[in-house]
């Protein structure tokens, strides 16, 4: 007759420590982009599951029942965790956690940085202990070469500020809890103000067709065209009746200078990639004005990973985050309705970003 001692010393020989398939998975990835890693470092804190030198960064791919991820295969009871760990679920638990919490930081004093995976690769946790486990739009952290942060993504200046990408003006509240923010100088972050609220404010005119504040469906929006009649007498100075319809003629330069400032921000936040040069494309578009080939073009490119995110950047953890819902046919939605964006390297660093499913912008660089 087989003893419970038996089945449990039987069942933990078969638990592997390393060479998971969780850890394939992303060995796999990290080659598939190029880059070249060392495995299982043991004299490093936590013996790290893959470890690129080059990059000062490691990554710990975690399970979840050991871990007590909070997922289907995580999320036992005491008694099933009892019959694998004889000490109890509870004490297990606890000890990860105490390795998990001293990990990271022991990395730091060897001047790497650490990231983890859970198997399932849902609800992991960063730092702070936040979850990341629901929403569209959710909180992922950059592990990426710090020789890209900490200095303004639109002109190179110092850092002194935060700035969302997207600006508030494009949102209605209660606004997103982790939108996205980078590091910008005063200068460039109040410098952009007035022209957000020139485009966010068109954009309500043209949908409505008017410049009457009472006939604008965002709130926010109405009460900006109230609280400011010289930008409301300006965009309205440039609507016109036609025939076919109400034209708004625009401030193309004010346009693309918002655009490109979107458009910086997203290749900083999620690829880590700062572009201070000009982009060699950019294309604003109305979609009443694409035909439906265009349309799906932008909507849904042909854009297959041929290029690897930067490893650490967001852009990359989210791609390691196996049944992350954030991306929607590529697309991360920031708020339904209002404002959203995707990010490639597939030719050149390309940013797309949808504003109140009415302006479609397309941002190249090399």
């Amino acid at each position: 007759m087989t003893t419970p001692d038996e089945v449990r010393s039987r069942t933990m020989r078969a638990v592997r420590s390393k060479d998971t398939k969780p850890e394939l998975i992303v060995r796999r990835l990290a080659h598939a982009m190029g880059y070249r890693f060392r495995l299982h470092r043991k004299d490093l804190p936590g013996s790290p599951d893959l470890v690129f030198p080059g990059r000062r960064s490691a990554i710990f791919v975690h399970g979840c029942f050991w871990h007590g991820h909070d997922c289907a295969r995580g999320a036992t009871t005491e008694n099933e965790r009892r019959l694998l760990v004889p000490e109890g679920g509870a004490q297990s638990d606890a000890r990860h956690s105490r390795r998990d919490r001293t990990d990271r930081p022991g990395l730091a004093r060897h001047d790497l940085m650490g990231m983890r995976f859970a198997g399932s690769g849902r609800d992991q946790r960063d730092d702070r202990g936040f979850s990341r486990k629901a929403g569209r739009m959710r909180k992922v952290q950059s592990f990426g070469d710090n020789r890209n942060k900490g200095w303004c993504v639109h002109c190179g200046g110092p850092n002194e500020s935060q700035d969302h990408a997207p600006s508030r003006v494009f949102l209605d509240e209660p606004y997103p809890a982790d939108l996205p923010a980078t590091p910008s100088c005063l200068s460039c972050n109040n410098g952009f103000s007035a022209d957000e609220a020139y485009l966010a404010c068109l954009i309500e005119c043209v949908l409505a067709g008017t410049c009457d504040p009472g006939k604008i469906t965002r709130p926010k929006i109405a009460k900006t065209l109230e609280g400011n009649p010289a930008l409301a007498v300006e965009i309205d100075r440039g609507r016109t009746v036609t025939d076919d319809g109400v034209v708004f003629s625009i401030d193309h330069g004010r346009v693309r200078n918002v655009v490109l400032k979107l458009a910086r921000g997203h290749a900083a936040y999620e690829l880590n990639e700062p572009q201070l040069d000009e982009p060699v494309d950019v294309r604003i578009t109305p979609i009443t004005l694409m035909n439906e080939m265009d349309y799906e073009a932008f909507e849904r490119d042909d854009y297959q990973l041929s290029v690897w995110p930067e490893v650490g950047s967001r852009a990359m953890n989210r791609l390691l985050l196996v049944g992350d819902d954030a991306f929607v046919e590529g697309w991360l939605i920031v708020q339904d309705n209002n404002y959203r964006y995707r990010t490639s390297q597939d030719g050149g660093l390309r940013i797309r970003l949808l504003i109140r499913e009415y302006l479609a912008c397309d941002v190249l660089w090399d």
